[in-house]
């Protein structure tokens, strides 16, 4: 897994005056915010402390426990914030087209796309190793993590191709997990690369279609 070069998480901040009734959820996604920062500037998550916490956000670490029980309700936090903003571009992609494959190929390139344009998010999300770390492939429908929603619409796309009889009878998880296979391991390789690496236009095009191609037969 390649790591971000790492930097001190004890940066100095200015201390942070008293919040005013009702600025509490304000004070939730600025420690959200500086978490995040601090997690990509060390790029390690064992780095990150809660005093660097509340010195960076200008509070006390009585403070932030008003808010999270813990550090990894805060890592929570950001993944869930980060899943958010990704579901969000696949179901526009899904919901782009009533045609099952065409709606597959679209939220490849859009997957592909969130992670490239947002390279950062997505070595948290996706190339870092949380300690808390439970991904579930078969979610709790009752309470689904947005990580866990991120795979389902996935399965659920997936599984529309196999009914339609666009893809050969298999396993919708076994299909899913190739295509996000190929999909994650092209973003990754994007963004581990020199910019002058001389990617094609049409990488992304061309994934697709030789993925979809073999799940057809």
């Amino acid at each position: 897994m390649t790591r971000l070069k790492s930097k001190s998480a004890d940066t100095a901040a200015t201390p942070r005056t008293r919040a005013r009734r009702g600025e509490g959820d304000k004070l939730r996604e600025d420690i959200i915010d500086v978490v995040e920062k601090l997690l990509l500037e060390t790029g390690d998550e064992s780095a990150v402390s809660m005093r660097a916490i509340a010195k960076a956000v200008g509070v006390t670490p009585p403070a932030i426990y008003m808010h999270f029980d813990d550090k990894d309700s805060m890592i929570q936090a950001i993944c869930d914030r980060r899943f958010r903003e990704m579901n969000e571009v696949l179901r526009k992609a899904r919901d782009s087209t009533g045609d099952p494959l065409e709606g597959l190929k679209r939220m490849g390139r859009a997957y592909v796309g969130f992670g490239t344009e947002n390279p950062e998010p997505y070595r948290l999300l996706m190339m870092t190793k949380h300690e808390h770390d439970d991904y579930n492939v078969t979610p709790d429908a009752d309470d689904p993590s947005e990580g866990d929603i991120a795979f389902s619409l996935l399965v659920e796309q997936v599984t529309r191709c196999i009914e339609t009889g666009v893809f050969k009878e298999m396993d919708p998880l076994e299909a899913s997990l190739i295509v996000w296979s190929g999909v994650h391991g092209l973003t990754a390789l994007v963004i581990t690369t020199p910019e002058n690496y001389g990617w094609p236009g049409d990488i992304t095009d061309r994934l697709c279609d030789v993925m979809m191609e073999g799940l057809s037969h």
